[in-house]
């Protein structure tokens, strides 16, 4: 999209304008890795120095003035070039990975009680907003279920206490279609994120004479067994029917594990494919939300749930590309 007076992205650091922004890309994602936005500032006269740490809001103005940034993180990396100043940063949630320390839970000290937003909660009000509100902590959610940490312990980054039990917060209303929840950063914000089921009221509709500009997708093998506790559950018989997952649960009993295991394997067939499409609208659509391709290629014509986002912009133009799900198969095909 050319830029015109509809498109004017720009950039805060710590509160005030970079008014020579010459490029900005802004990546984010449903494996609960962090939001990332790297830029491009002329700004010859600029002291790298003073950059790092600093808080940096970037806003897409996309079709109109933003009442929000897209993206809320802070420095991280700086290089300066010929003239130029190039940035990366990182969102809220690198105070709970890289600059974090690390949590010994024993039975004097543990987060028994907790669920993951309680946990959250306590932990950036303990030992990061100290002295300084970095995370805002007051638009936390819960899962549901919610997952408790009673019972944890060892050694752990805080952000690893997040992203590995919240693989256990699956809502499984309809066992063939489970919900499970990942990580988003609102602003300052984090936010857990359930799936949306694929026939919810799609939030993009794309085709070529709606602002599909192209797409691409990858085919990946269906895997038809788990493996858990010395068994194997198994969906009927397929030439792909050889890929396996290695399912390891905590729970104690082989009935659970297998049922979780049959979780696992649902989960598994509905990522089956790996779309990429470019697109000329949706740039504000977030992730998880359900985007229908109406196209001819009946591989992937449907609703699929957006699991990344990647934006760039520069003086001239902005481009979209989005990344998606394959929607969910019949199980009824593969089971026997």
């Amino acid at each position: 999209m050319s830029r015109d007076s509809l498109y004017k992205p720009r950039l805060f650091i710590d509160g005030v304008e970079a008014l020579q922004l010459v490029s900005a890309k802004y990546n984010t994602t449903t494996n609960n890795n962090v939001s990332t936005l790297s830029a491009k500032i002329n700004a010859p006269d600029l002291q790298e120095t003073s950059l790092y740490g600093k808080k940096i809001e970037f806003f897409l103005n996309n079709g109109s003035e933003d009442g929000s940034p897209l993206f809320v993180g802070y420095i991280k990396q700086v290089q300066p070039t010929e003239g130029n100043i190039s940035i990366n940063a990182y969102d809220v949630r690198h105070f709970l990975t890289e600059s974090s320390k690390n949590l010994n839970l024993t039975d004097e000290y543990n987060y028994d009680g907790h669920n993951l937003s309680q946990f959250l909660k306590s932990y950036v009000e303990d030992y990061i907003n100290v002295n300084e509100t970095y995370i805002n902590v007051n638009k936390l959610n819960s899962t549901n279920p919610p997952v408790s940490l009673t019972g944890l312990r060892g050694d752990f980054k805080p952000y690893d206490i997040l992203t590995g039990n919240l693989s256990k917060a699956i809502d499984i209303t309809n066992i063939q279609e489970p919900l499970n929840y990942s990580m988003d950063v609102i602003e300052d914000s984090i936010v857990f994120l359930k799936k949306k089921k694929l026939d919810s009221t799609p939030s993009l509709v794309l085709s070529k004479n709606n602002g599909l500009i192209n797409f691409k997708y990858n085919q990946r093998p269906k895997k038809f067994n788990a493996n858990y506790m010395n068994r194997r559950l198994t969906y009927g018989s397929s030439p792909n029917g050889v890929f396996t997952i290695d399912y390891e649960g905590e729970d104690e009993y082989p009935a659970e594990q297998r049922h979780m295991a049959y979780i696992q394997l649902v989960n598994e067939l509905q990522n089956t494919q790996e779309i990429s499409v470019t697109s000329s609208m949706g740039h504000y659509v977030g992730l998880e939300n359900i985007v229908f391709l109406n196209v001819e290629d009946s591989n992937i014509a449907g609703a699929h749930r957006v699991v990344s986002k990647s934006i760039t912009c520069n003086k001239s133009s902005i481009s979209l590309n989005l990344g998606l799900n394959k929607g969910l198969p019949v199980l009824s095909d593969y089971l026997s």
